[in-house]
């Protein structure tokens, strides 16, 4: 598992997301790096551990507080309208139950994912370290089921 200082849940969505790519020593591209990549070649000491910040992460998310906390306050206003048409005792329809059940599980996606990137496009390299697996050395080793990169 990794485990670095200095990490947040915005890297772990990062990593996740496909935001770090894989580059031979000369710069070559390899592959986006996913997670088992990732811990494999960090315990093996073929990469150096990636110093972006969690505040330059979210500089290139598309979505920013703001937006996600209108989306919040607008399904907050529409269960507490539903919770105070059920105190005054009003007709609910059925549609109305089931959004109503949407935004609750909207509200619990939004809590979990408040920290993840939103439509993030710029990856960022990782370099192997020079005199280490080559690219056609780490395709066929490490993951058969991908493809060749030529």
């Amino acid at each position: 598992m990794i485990d670095h200082t200095g990490w947040t849940r915005t890297h772990g969505f990062f990593l996740i997301m496909g935001g770090f790519v894989l580059h031979d020593s000369d710069g070559q591209f390899l592959r986006t790096l996913t997670i088992n990549d990732f811990e494999d070649l960090q315990l093996k000491q073929k990469i150096d551990w990636p110093t972006i910040t969690e505040k330059e992460i979210k500089d290139r998310s598309k979505a920013d507080v703001f937006s996600k906390s209108l989306v919040v306050l607008q399904t907050t206003w529409f269960i507490v309208q539903c919770i105070s048409r059920m105190a005054l005792r009003l007709t609910i329809t059925e549609l109305e139950v089931i959004t109503l059940a949407f935004a609750v599980l909207n509200g619990l996606t939004y809590w979990l994912w408040w920290h993840k990137p939103s439509d993030v496009r710029c990856t960022v390299p990782i370099y192997l370290k020079p005199g280490d697996l080559g690219p056609g050395e780490y395709w066929s080793c490490h993951n058969s089921s991908s493809p060749s990169p030529n």
